[in-house]
């Protein structure tokens, strides 16, 4: 489904809100698992997430974070900012005093000065937040595969070729899609398997980051 076909109608707060972080991770090579605005699948309270691998950048981890607060403000066209909006401001206060500078009014001034960085990095790639959006949407919860095959649909729709490029696998450990051919919907299937294999595969002990 392209951004044109869906043109007439809205995508969700939800949808918006992980496409940011989602289209962040693509621009950044912060790898992920999954995404997903199926409250099921995510942890109580939550009604969305992405599950992002921790990348070696601490500070493309945190624009990363930043992104899907920005994508709403994108979305509603303003400007207006709440330091306590969501869990994502938390988790980047956490990121930031551990491993950048222990000091909350530092962190206060860098996520002031990132947040502008952020929004005109997501409004440069709108297509691309709107076309996982949309997907996700439609699917609820989709893996990496699917939402970098989205981003790269959106690029190809608006004529531009500006995203880091991927070649999608062979085929894909968790929606099991072959190199040619179209995505199933079923984002779900071999995810529980593939996230034990990702673990080990990278060394990871415990659960993956949600965003």
């Amino acid at each position: 489904m392209s951004v044109a076909d869906t043109q007439n109608r809205m995508p969700s707060l939800e949808a918006v809100h992980e496409a940011g972080h989602v289209v962040a991770c693509h621009i950044y090579g912060v790898g992920f698992t999954h995404v997903t605005v199926d409250p099921q699948e995510c942890l109580e309270g939550s009604i969305g997430g992405v599950w992002t691998i921790q990348s070696r950048d601490v500070l493309a981890d945190l624009d990363v974070t930043f992104a899907g607060g920005e994508a709403v403000r994108v979305f509603y066209n303003t400007e207006e900012v709440r330091l306590d909006e969501s869990d994502d401001t938390i988790l980047a206060g956490e990121m930031f005093l551990r491993y950048v500078d222990n000091d909350l009014e530092s962190f206060l001034d860098y996520w002031t000065s990132r947040r502008p960085v952020v929004s005109d990095l997501l409004r440069q790639n709108w297509d691309a937040v709107l076309s996982v959006a949309y997907m996700l949407d439609e699917r609820k919860t989709l893996c990496e595969h699917q939402a970098r095959v989205a981003i790269l649909q959106a690029e190809r729709e608006a004529g531009r070729c500006d995203l880091p490029d991927y070649t999608p696998p062979e085929i894909c450990e968790i929606c099991h899609y072959p190199k040619e051919g179209s995505p199933p919907k079923d984002a779900r299937r071999g995810l529980t398997q593939y996230r034990s294999n990702t673990r080990k595969e990278w060394g990871i002990s415990g659960q993956e980051e949600r965003r």
